[in-house]
């Protein structure tokens, strides 16, 4: 407006100043840019390899030559899920009387992790209304550290997902997935049926943060470096709490990476990691958690220092 009016460059303006200057600590509202959307099926978007430069969101979505049937659709989709900290929750909250029941949740540390779903979509449209419902066949979780991931209902051992359709490698070194058991999770939550395939990927997108740290069914006990550092910590762990068992590792090891933040100057996986490639044993990580001020009597399961006490109320 100030160029078209030219009042920019008149001395007596109230405007007097360049444009550089009254940009400076101001929001410019642009017109949105839409792309139109393909009528006959989803967009290709492959940004696998400016996967270093996106701090989140969708790095590649295609469609797949596999057909089902002529109105099915499958597709795969990868999901950056940054690193940062996040609120896990299904870990035991005594103070809000629950000795039972997970309500309870914790803040804890999470690596970069590429999120790989395969699923597929369903024209049901009529004559009338466009309607399209999705189904999810499998999800893989990716990251540099796949055996310390603090994610629950995580398969043991490599999962050899497609090279054609996943993120293999960053800068940072190689991403190796395992496959998560989501159960009927996934197909519950994100509805039966959307105007367009972009509202349904979309549905799946939303929902993919709460899959990771929701409770989670917890029935797959960890025989990685996860149980390996537990049992380092509690030798009796699994004696002491029976068949609960598989839920205390997890919340012992959700309870030592939360401490874990709050102790060391570097990233707690690499830390981790380090500690598990040097060898050095079980006295050899007792000794590193000593060394950075942290106790084994910290790293108790029925400790609620660091625990977030959710009231439900009915």
């Amino acid at each position: 407006m100030f160029y078209a009016n030219q009042t920019i460059h008149f001395p007596d303006s109230p405007r007097h100043m360049d444009a550089g200057a009254w940009a400076t600590g101001t929001t410019v509202a642009m017109r949105n840019a839409h792309t139109d959307m393909l009528s006959d099926g989803l967009p290709v978007i492959d940004l696998r390899h400016h996967v270093d430069d996106i701090a989140e969101g969708v790095v590649y979505l295609s469609p797949e030559d596999q057909q089902y049937e002529e109105a099915t659709q499958f597709f795969s989709l990868v999901y950056k899920l940054p690193a940062g900290i996040y609120e896990q929750f299904g870990i035991v909250d005594k103070v809000a009387g629950d000795n039972e029941q997970a309500n309870g949740s914790i803040f804890i540390p999470v690596p970069d992790t590429y999120i790989l779903v395969r699923g597929r979509i369903t024209d049901k449209s009529t004559a009338d209304e466009s309607k399209f419902s999705a189904y999810i066949d499998r999800i893989s979780v990716g990251t540099h550290y796949p055996d310390l991931l603090p994610y629950t209902n995580i398969y043991n051992g490599l999962d050899n997902v497609s090279q054609t359709h996943s993120v293999q490698r960053t800068a940072e070194g190689d991403i190796e997935y395992r496959q998560l058991c989501f159960g009927g999770f996934l197909n519950d939550v994100i509805g039966e049926e959307f105007p367009a395939r972009m509202d349904a990927m979309n549905a799946i997108i939303a929902q993919l943060p709460s899959l990771l740290f929701t409770n989670g069914n917890t029935d797959l006990p960890p025989r990685d470096d996860r149980g390996d550092i537990v049992s380092s910590i509690h030798p009796n762990l699994k004696r002491g709490f029976r068949n609960d068992y598989i839920r205390r590792i997890y919340h012992t090891y959700w309870y030592l990476l939360a401490l874990l933040h709050d102790h060391v100057n570097t990233d707690v996986y690499r830390y981790l990691s380090d500690w598990n490639q040097s060898t050095r044993g079980v006295s050899g990580l007792i000794n590193d958690l000593l060394d950075v001020g942290i106790t084994l009597s910290e790293v108790d399961v029925t400790d609620q220092t660091l625990v977030q006490h959710n009231l439900y109320t009915n």
